[in-house]
């Protein structure tokens, strides 16, 4: 069951009214939050949103709204109705679980159970589990309950008062340099030689260090990218980690990524350097 200490949005794409209702009610009994997407309309298409196929021929073009979305949200489950005539799961299925921002979200397909190709291809593209539209409908709160997974945060601060590793201030001491590349290597190897949840600080420093030396070499897509893709590992974090000022560390690479995506690509020649800030840190 989802509680305070965990992210719980439930995700759920369906264009079925009714069935929109019995999942808002299952997944509120168990305490988690929902969000829908009835249409594949309301996922949004923008430049600054395409990258892979931009021919506009088909829905991949909306791959890195979707992208965006789900990394945001950080749901605990993902559902996809198998017979929404409005979401192409067969294109966003692979999407989802072939990039590394979004993969890592479990997805649960239902469907009619006499669709069989349509069961089979959706475990074939990646989805966790596959069930009968009859058993969930039926059972909907318990398979939802039993796919669903959250983050422990209560873990996660626990070994976030665990003293930060040497090899990690190096790495946070070339971040505060500019000197990205190098940082990531020390950070990367703080993060291999960890076994612990605190170890996620460590690539959320890197991933940003990666974001900034992308912007500063003008590749717009990789930056939009990994600021995508940190979203997975710093936002759990609590405000404070291992004498790293987490919370400030969060709002500096937003507004360094909104300001990105508001000039654009072709506009990333004058994003101002001075906005990538430095890691506040202090050694406990």
């Amino acid at each position: 069951m989802a509680n305070d200490e965990t992210d719980s949005i439930i995700l759920a794409l369906t264009d079925n009214l009714m069935v929109a209702v019995r999942i808002e009610g299952a997944v509120q009994l168990l305490g988690y939050s929902i969000k829908f997407v009835e249409d594949s309309r309301e996922i949004p298409v923008g430049d600054y949103l395409l990258y892979g196929d931009t021919s506009g021929e088909n829905d991949l073009n909306q791959r890195g709204g979707l992208i965006d979305l789900i990394s945001n949200y950080r749901p605990a489950l993902i559902i996809f109705d198998l017979e929404s005539r409005k979401i192409p799961w067969r294109e966003w299925l692979p999407i989802i679980k072939s990039d590394s921002a979004t993969r890592r979200y479990p997805v649960l397909c239902f469907g009619p159970h006499k669709n069989v190709d349509a069961l089979t291809l959706a475990r074939q593209l990646g989805a966790e589990k596959v069930v009968a539209r009859s058993r969930f409908m039926k059972d909907m709160a318990t398979v939802i309950n039993k796919y669903a997974e959250v983050s422990n945060r209560e873990e996660i601060s626990g070994s976030c008062h665990e003293r930060i590793s040497d090899k990690a201030l190096q790495g946070i001491e070339l971040f505060n340099k500019g000197a990205y590349f190098d940082a990531h290597e020390y950070l990367e190897e703080a993060w291999f030689k960890d076994t612990s949840m605190g170890r996620e600080l460590y690539r959320a420093i890197l991933q940003i260090a990666v974001a900034y030396m992308h912007i500063e070499k003008h590749n717009f897509d990789g930056a939009v990218k990994m600021f995508w893709r940190v979203r997975q590992w710093i936002e759990p974090l609590p405000s404070t980690c291992r004498g790293v000022d987490v919370e400030t560390l969060r709002t500096d690479s937003r507004e360094a990524y909104n300001t990105l995506v508001a000039l654009g690509r072709d506009g990333i020649t004058e994003f101002e350097l001075s906005m990538l800030k430095p890691v506040l840190c202090k050694s406990p």
